[in-house]
C-alpha cells in the first residue's frame, strides 16, 4: 500500500494538499458537470476525446479498492448516471472507463466518449479550445437535468 501523498508527489501540491480535495473544496477552479453530495465530475485539462469527464468521491481514498464498500457502489452508481450523458452529448458508440490513480492520488474514474478499441489510450489526450469545452460542459449539464 503507497504511503499518504507527500509534497513534490506528482498531484499535491507544496502544501500536502490533494488537488482532488482543493478542487472538491472550491480552492481550485474546474469546469464542473455533475455534483452530488458524495462526487464531483468534472474536464480534466487535457482530453483523450472531447467530453472526458473525470468523477472524483468528494471523500478522499487513494486507491478505488481501498474504498468502503457504500463508497465503492456509489461512485459507480454515479458514473452509471453520467455515462449516458456524455454519451448523447458526444455521439459516441460508447463511454469508456479507467481508474489508475497515477497522476493524481485520489480516487478518480475517467469516462470518455471512444467509438473504437484504441479510443481510450491516454496517449490521445490534448488540450480542447476553451469555448468548445464550455459548450460540452453546458450540454452534459442541461443533459443530467434533464
Amino acid at each position: 500500500r503507497r504511503p499518504h501523498p507527500q509534497a513534490g508527489d506528482q498531484g499535491v501540491s507544496a502544501a500536502g494538499d490533494c488537488l482532488f480535495c482543493a478542487l472538491v473544496a472550491g480552492r481550485i477552479p474546474a469546469r464542473r458537470v455533475y455534483e452530488d453530495e458524495a462526487h464531483v465530475a468534472f474536464f480534466p485539462l487535457k482530453h483523450i476525446e472531447p467530453g472526458h469527464t473525470l468523477l472524483v468521491p468528494k471523500r478522499h481514498a487513494e486507491y478505488v479498492f481501498d474504498m468502503a464498500d457504500g463508497d465503492y457502489q456509489a461512485l459507480w452508481a454515479a458514473a452509471k448516471r453520467i455515462a449516458p450523458a456524455i454519451r448523447a452529448v458526444t455521439g459516441a458508440a460508447r463511454v469508456g472507463i479507467a481508474v489508475e490513480g497515477f497522476s493524481v492520488p485520489h480516487v478518480h474514474v475517467h469516462l470518455v466518449p471512444i467509438n473504437a478499441l484504441n479510443d481510450l489510450n491516454p496517449a490521445r489526450e490534448q488540450a480542447i479550445a476553451d469555448e468548445r469545452a464550455d459548450a460540452l460542459a453546458a450540454a452534459l449539464r442541461a443533459a443530467l437535468r434533464a
